[in-house]
């Protein structure tokens, strides 16, 4: 900061001394040619100069280069021996010249608008030259009245006019150097030309000063010279140089001013002196701005034609006679000409005989008189005389030209135009028949939304003809609306030309309803219509009825996610439940909620005593008395054959929660008479609270499952509130999982196959593979046990791996049978980024096709990152294994991710079978089932067929292909072996039992 601060003081303090040296040479060259003729009155040039110097620095040094000024102001006339007196009086009018000047022309605006116009120059002038001279003037008079015997006028006439002359003869070059850069004047100063007329200028000043007694005019004369044929700052320099040189031959006696006896013969010399440099400066001003006129003018006139003839369109202009004055390029390209070939020439001589008379006698005669065409279309010859259709549009010049009247015209080539019209008049009848044949509806607008077309289709689904309905406004004849929210579907036709883009309207569950109040259920889009050039003119909506369709869907959502006896939500639906209720990752929860788990203790000895029809009475019934006591906004689904959930939000404490469970079981547990039977039964209910026992869906379930088998191990119609004892199980379930490590190298897991039959030959189609645990310590372990905690633990891959080669080493076994297995894959195993590897590693060693095999895969398990899980089915179909989807029906999802992955087998759950001989809505959707999957060219496999008249319902429904006890349990592999040693694989199935 220090730095800087002492360099810019350094650069103050040199300005001051070059400009106390600049004022004082000027100042001596006054006095010294004013001591030569011992005049009295002085051309005091340094004012003017010492002004634009203060122009060039910042206000705050004015003070030090005023007092810079003041001295040397008086070093000259220390110098020159002048009287002090003198010195002193002419100071404070000469410092307020210098400070007026520089203040009036300190805006940079003020001094730039000077070379702009004439006018400028001149308020410039008076602003920053006048002006000053004038207060100046006032005050030197009044310092020097009570010093001479002259008038006070006559003192501030001649003041007022030398000041003028010392201040006009340095105001353009000071004006200029204030504009540009010093080397910019250097520039145009210093060459030949600068030096010649600044040489003349001194040379005809001394010559007219030393011998002729009217040298004014000689000298203007010169100067205007000057003023036409040189440069500003050359003809600045000069005037300057002619005050200077004017100033001297006064001065030293070469010329004497003729005043023809008046006593004040200065006036004589300054005021012709005055009006001889003023005059030039203003002429050079104009002239400089007449030639910045004509230059704009010429760069406008080619930028005109330049612009014209580049134009990117096809243009010509008209005389009044009809010739071409101007032409594009286009317009040249377009017909293959060159300029000078068409211009000078009338422009209907380039049309076709029956376009020229047409232009002649309609085209010229509306343009004359309306002042413009619009979209006239004509045939043009080109040069090599193939024609080619044109569209003109005319206007006329608005300027006209001594009476003579111009006309612009602008071309297009239209002729791909006139063809592909021409083509679409063909193209539209065809069309027309087209949109008349289709089975589907078809609605066109055009961009205001009214009907323009509509086909018959469309015609029955409105209940409307065509000409009812043409002009009308879409959405005032087409009624759209959301089924599934019965709002109405607007704006489709606004938001479709708004965005240019098509409209899917399959996110509605959308219809139609005609004015006689049908409905009919549609699905489809509705587009932008677009011309050649891209232009929207218009939409068009194609649906299709999508009624039946629809129904179906809706019947299949339904029964994918409710309980068809019930009426109840199913697992699918509870899961999807408890996910919304459950914050994902670190949320914070926002509401509580109780989970009961809800299982009715004997309902399968109501099942056995009475048949199955009285058990789904008492499954009803006992729904019907958990509705009573359910609050609002209470959920009940049926998970199992005996099993509910029920969840039952905005608990304040589990304390007050036990009255409603008390009376839920209390309810439960009136006698009930069904099929004439008085039955009493009872239910146990295990209870978990979230976010206490539970912040997922998984965990609350299984708390809730120990809690309710914790009342089950009890006493059984009574409730429990997990607590964290329940999990000793975990203690159990973690000696399970030890025992399978010390199984997995011991081998003790096993598979067993069980046969899938078709009924309608009775023979085996392919075996299904089933883990079995032979363990002496371990008794009766289901897989549905220790299969989950090879999950859990990370022993499935090994465990999946170990029974795939002994699949393999079956398959190898059966090598002339050609028999496959169906191989179940689990969901955690499918996740691991090794599954493919290790499935390939295994058909290598074994060297066995994998098209002999079947992965069996859950409906759950696909949904469950179902991205990665279609490319991972799709590398098992590359390598030939086929793909079932196993306990189709109770997952998530039973429709929609069909279309998604490579699915080849659909296996019906077991659930939907058990109850299949006597329940009409199981018939209903397993039916609906079958059919779906013929329609999808699946194979249907049905699982938990377990008599003879569940096989007879699926035959008659087509489902031939079926697994169960009714024709074979899980059999051991030597077992199999044997069987199909004995028999052939036609053999009677019954013999496998």
């Amino acid at each position: 900061m220090t730095r800087i601060s002492t360099t810019s003081f350094l650069n103050s303090l040199r300005f001051v001394c070059l400009s106390f040296a600049c004022y004082f040479i000027i100042a001596s060259l006054s006095l010294g040619f004013a001591k030569a003729n011992d005049s009295g009155v002085i051309i005091w040039y340094a004012n003017a100069i010492a002004g634009f110097l203060l122009i060039a620095r910042p206000k705050k040094e004015w003070i030090a280069l005023l007092t810079a000024f003041a001295a040397a102001h008086f070093s000259a006339y220390y110098v020159y021996t002048m009287p002090l007196e003198t010195a002193l009086r002419s100071l404070p009018a000469y410092l307020i010249e210098t400070v007026l000047i520089a203040h009036f022309l300190t805006d940079k605006e003020a001094y730039k608008r000077a070379f702009k116009t004439l006018p400028d120059y001149i308020k410039v002038l008076n602003l920053g030259i006048v002006t000053p001279a004038f207060l100046g003037s006032i005050v030197a008079a009044m310092m020097f009245s009570g010093s001479t015997n002259q008038h006070l006028i006559e003192i501030w006439l001649l003041s007022f006019i030398s000041m003028l002359v010392s201040a006009v003869s340095f105001f353009p070059l000071g004006i200029y150097l204030i504009n540009h850069s010093l080397k910019r004047a250097l520039d145009d100063l210093v060459n030949p030309k600068g030096f010649i007329a600044v040489g003349c200028a001194v040379l005809v000043t001394i010559s007219v000063f030393s011998t002729l007694p009217y040298p004014y005019a000689y000298l203007s004369a010169a100067l205007l010279f000057f003023a036409f044929y040189s440069n500003f700052v050359t003809l600045a320099a000069a005037i300057f140089l002619t005050g200077v040189m004017s100033y001297f031959s006064v001065s030293y006696n070469l010329y004497t001013p003729i005043s023809s006896g008046y006593q004040n013969n200065d006036v004589f010399f300054y005021s012709p002196l005055l009006l001889t440099l003023l005059a030039p400066t203003l002429l050079s001003i104009l002239s400089m701005r007449m030639n910045k006129t004509l230059s704009d003018l010429e760069t406008s006139e080619a930028s005109f034609r330049a612009l014209y003839e580049k134009a990117p369109i096809a243009m010509h202009t008209i005389n009044t006679a009809g010739v071409m004055t101007y032409v594009s390029d286009r317009w040249l390209s377009m017909l293959s000409f060159k300029r000078e070939e068409v211009i000078g020439k009338r422009s209907i001589d380039f049309l076709t005989p029956s376009s020229r008379e047409k232009a002649k006698r309609e085209y010229f005669p509306e343009l004359i008189s309306t002042g413009y065409l619009t979209d006239k279309e004509v045939q043009a010859i080109k040069k090599d005389g193939s024609i080619i259709d044109i569209d003109i549009s005319a206007v006329v010049d608005p300027i006209k030209n001594n009476g003579a009247i111009h006309a612009i015209a602008a071309l297009k080539d239209i002729t791909e135009e006139v063809h592909l019209r021409e083509a679409l008049a063909e193209e539209k009848e065809l069309l027309e028949i087209t949109l008349h044949s289709i089975g589907d509806g078809v609605i066109a607008t055009d961009k205001e939304g009214c009907i323009t077309f509509l086909n018959p289709v469309a015609e029955q689904v409105l209940q409307l003809s065509k000409n009812d309905v043409i002009g009308t406004k879409f959405e005032q004849t087409v009624y759209l609306f959301d089924q599934r929210t019965g709002n109405i579907i607007d704006d489709l036709i606004s938001r479709v030309l708004a965005s240019e883009s098509t409209q899917r309207i399959d996110q509605f569950d959308a219809a139609i309803k005609n004015h006689r109040g049908q409905i009919c259920c549609i699905q489809d889009s509705i587009s932008p219509i677009k011309n050649n050039n891209g232009d929207i003119v218009g939409t068009v909506m194609v649906f299709q009825d999508v009624t039946e369709n629809r129904n179906m869907s809706r019947q299949m959502e339904y029964l994918a996610h409710h309980d068809m006896l019930t009426k109840l939500p199913n697992r699918a639906l509870l899961i999807n439940k408890l996910l919304e209720l459950c914050p994902h990752d670190d949320i914070e929860p926002e509401e509580s909620f109780a989970l009961l788990f809800v299982d009715i203790d004997n309902l399968k000895s109501v099942n056995d005593q009475y048949g199955h029809k009285a058990g789904d009475e008492l499954l009803i019934d006992t729904v019907n008395n958990i509705q009573q006591v359910m609050r609002e906004n209470d959920f009940l689904a049926r998970i199992g054959g005996d099993e509910f959930i029920l969840i039952s939000p905005h608990y304040e404490e589990k304390s007050t929660f036990e009255p409603f469970c008390r009376k839920l079981i209390k309810s439960v547990c009136r006698p009930m008479t069904i099929e004439g039977h008085d039955i009493q039964t009872s239910v146990s209910v295990g209870v978990s609270f979230y976010p206490d026992n539970g912040c997922d869906a998984d965990t609350l379930l299984s708390h809730a499952d120990a809690a309710m088998y914790h009342v089950k191990a009890k006493n059984k119609n009574d409730y429990r509130f997990y607590t964290p004892e329940f999990d000793k199980e975990t203690i159990w379930l973690a000696e399970i999982e030890e025992k399978m490590r010390q199984g997995l190298p011991r081998k003790e897991f096993v598979l067993y196959f069980q046969p899938i039959i078709d009924s309608s030959s009775h023979t085996v189609t392919y075996f299904e593979a089933l883990c079995r645990w032979h363990n002496d310590d371990v008794i009766d372990i289901m897989p549905d046990i220790f299969i989950p905690i090879a999950e859990q633990s990370g022993l499935i891959g090994s465990l999946t791996t170990q029974l795939l080669h002994q699949a393999c080493s079956f398959i190898k076994e059966l090598d002339e049978s050609n028999i496959r297995i169906s191989f179940n894959i689990s969901a955690t195993h499918l996740q691991s980024q090794d599954f493919m590897s290790e499935i390939k590693a295994v058909f290598d060693k074994e060297n066995v096709v994998p098209s002999c095999f079947i992965f069996e895969i859950t409906e759950t398990v696909l949904m469950q990152n179902w991205k990665r899980n279609v490319s991972l089915l799709n590398d098992l179909k590359l390598l030939g294994v086929e793909i079932a989807v196993d306990d189709f029906g109770t997952g998530y999802s039973s429709l929609g991710y069909l279309k998604r992955f490579p699915v080849d087998i659909l296996k019906i759950d077991r659930e939907f079978i058990r109850d299949l001989h006597h329940d009409a809505k199981n018939r209903i959707f397993v039916s609906a089932i079958v059919s779906m999957a013929s329609a999808l060219s699946l194979r249907i496999v049905a699982e938990g067929v377990e008599n003879k008249e569940q096989a007879s319902i699926l035959a008659e429904m087509n489902c031939f292909l079926q697994q169960g006890y009714y024709y074979s349990k899980p059999l051991p592999i030597l077992k199999v072996l044997r069987h199909l040693n004995s028999n052939s694989l036609h053999s009677n199935v019954i013999q496998l039992k």
